[in-house]
């Protein structure tokens, strides 16, 4: 049997650390905050981007973060009602992304064949419980895909009220892809809870600042954030541009016989 870490290379043989985010229909105020509490750290940032935002265009063309497709192909999305009608609204919004989450994690090969033909190269699709050893997959339209470690919501779902960054921590710096997901939305609010969240919900959106009384006052994901960073950079590592390790990661399959019999599927080198 084929060692991962002699196929896949350095990002098997260990943590290798790269942060996302979720847009999500963020308000400006929480965008605001969420890029506040990165900039603390030199953390290269991918968003995958859901809506039109002045705050997140403007570090884009700034090159202070890169982006990826966040499309809603659930019932009843603003961005369309096909799944075609979808993706031209991604392309007409951000066109210069290679890589896509579509929110909820919603998928089918429909989806995933258009995204390929609409020249998506790489995904952030399933979600793990914080699993160790995490290494990539090559989905059968071509498309890399970077499983995600760990996202807040799925860790104030786990461990609403404690929070505890202490119980991920026999994972956390084991080998393998350690791709970190938080929402702008969840971290404005300092969210602790899927409850607390749903009870202030109707009042974060659609606002140029925070209302009175929808940002917890206690522990929450913003806590989380600054804990979950501060130990990795403490313990000596950086994080990587999530572009650079799915492009790299793709180069290296073409060199890898045993990665995949049909190396060709991935389309062209990536420029």
């Amino acid at each position: 049997m084929a060692d991962p870490a002699r196929v896949w290379g350095d990002v098997c043989e260990r943590p290798t650390f790269v942060f996302t985010a979720d847009q999500d229909w963020a308000p400006e105020w929480a965008v605001e905050t969420f890029l506040t509490e990165v900039g603390r750290w030199p953390i290269p940032l991918h968003v995958f981007r859901t809506s039109p935002s002045v705050l997140l265009d403007r570090e884009a063309t700034a090159g202070r973060i890169s982006a990826g497709w966040h499309p809603n192909f659930l019932p009843g999305s603003s961005h369309g009602s096909t799944i075609a009608e979808v993706i031209e609204y991604c392309r007409r919004h951000f066109p210069d992304a290679r890589t896509v989450r579509s929110h909820a994690f919603a998928e089918d090969t429909y989806r995933w064949r258009a995204l390929a033909s609409a020249g998506i190269l790489a995904d952030a699709q399933g979600l793990t419980l914080f699993q160790g050893h995490l290494v990539p997959l090559i989905h059968w339209t071509g498309i890399l895909r970077l499983p995600t470690y760990f996202e807040d919501d799925s860790f104030f779902a786990w461990r609403p009220g404690s929070l505890s960054v202490r119980e991920i921590e026999s994972t956390l710096f084991t080998p393998g892809l350690k791709v970190l997901n938080f929402h702008p939305t969840f971290v404005g609010l300092n969210t602790p809870s899927q409850a607390h969240y749903d009870s202030v919900r109707s009042r974060v959106f659609d606002t140029t600042s925070p209302a009175d009384g929808v940002i917890f006052d206690g522990r929450g994901t913003r806590n989380v954030l600054a804990e979950v960073v501060d130990r990795i950079l403490s313990a000596g590592y950086a994080f990587v541009p999530f572009e650079e390790v799915a492009l790299g990661l793709r180069e290296r399959i073409r060199h890898v016989p045993e990665l995949c019999p049909f190396p060709d599927a991935l389309g062209p080198p990536a420029s």
